[in-house]
């Protein structure tokens, strides 16, 4: 990076590959049981499950802009 570099930033929408082996880790450590945890009408273990979206495209086609 340099002055003058665009950095282009988006907030992730779920855990990318290698953030399952640190979830992993921590539901073992903490003893959590996501099955049972809810989080707004789900279990912790279905809300790790959503998709995680993609966004190479999206950041490819705006940095053909730039």
């Amino acid at each position: 990076m340099q002055a003058g570099d665009t950095l282009l930033t988006v907030a992730a929408s779920g855990l990318h590959s290698n953030g399952y082996s640190l979830v992993r880790k921590v539901l073992s450590f903490s003893k959590t049981d996501s099955e049972q945890m809810q989080i707004k009408g789900k279990s912790l273990a279905d809300r790790l499950l959503l998709p995680t979206r993609i966004t190479s495209k999206r950041f490819y086609l705006l940095s053909r802009r730039l």
